[in-house]
């Protein structure tokens, strides 16, 4: 019989893969400003200290467009989702974008 590996197990290495790829590109972007920001991976609040860090570092660059899909497709799991710091846009909660900085709104923003 043939012993699969377990999903949580390659999950777990390939969000470790996915984050210190995006850490080493940040690190060699040297741009001022981000036209297109992009982060489509299964990751989940056990990364938000890196995808806080993505998400700081996208906004210090005034980007233009952020595409943030942290989906689960196969195994959505309750309670493990990341929330997102709504501190970052100048928010108190995350119910408006009323009170939002730097002339960023939901129509630039995809969840």
């Amino acid at each position: 019989m043939v012993k699969l590996p377990n999903y949580a197990s390659l999950l777990e290495t390939s969000r470790h893969n996915y984050v210190e790829w995006v850490n080493k590109v940040l690190e060699s972007h040297n741009a001022l400003v981000l036209d297109e920001f992009r982060i489509r991976f299964n990751l989940s609040k056990s990364c938000r200290y890196d995808i806080d860090r993505w998400l700081r570092y996208a906004f210090a660059r005034r980007v233009r467009r952020l595409e943030l899909d942290l989906s689960d497709y196969a195994r959505p799991a309750c309670g493990a989702q990341y929330d997102f710091p709504h501190d970052i846009l100048g928010l108190r909660d995350g119910n408006s974008f009323d009170s939002c900085r730097n002339g960023i709104n939901s129509d630039a923003i995809l969840f």
